[in-house]
């Protein structure tokens, strides 16, 4: 939430609102999917929250910015496409080695959305 007042002024608001909703759908979309993306084997879980959209505006951050610093816990400063692809590396580390979880489709969804959502809204 950190980041919201800069990503507003870089995008505006409308680009905003369909970065943040865009990256709450589609996070909600691939949670809905995993059932049939992996034969049945998902605990039934709802998923709700604002994790997702703050996920996929992290996402496009971390992959228009990736040589921006940011701090963990206001201590530690990351290269912010470091930071994107440690947190990407470990849902995919989290589905492959413990199944499907409760968030891993909607963690998944929301990077790949806001990723995507970075390079069609790259000023080239």
């Amino acid at each position: 939430a950190f980041m919201v007042p800069s990503v507003v002024s870089i995008l505006g608001t409308s680009r905003f609102m369909f970065l943040y909703f865009g990256g709450g759908i589609a996070g909600n979309v691939l949670h809905a999917s995993m059932p049939l993306l992996t034969n049945g084997r998902v605990s039934d879980s709802r998923n709700f929250g604002s994790i997702g959209p703050l996920t996929s505006l992290f996402a496009w951050f971390a992959f228009t910015y990736p040589t921006l610093t940011v701090q963990i816990f206001g201590i530690v400063p990351v290269p912010a496409g470091l930071l994107g692809l440690a947190y990407t590396g470990h849902e995919f580390y989290k589905l492959m080695h413990y199944g499907v979880q409760s968030d891993s489709g909607s963690s998944i969804g929301t990077a790949l959305y806001g990723v995507i959502f970075s390079i069609l809204t790259r000023r080239f």
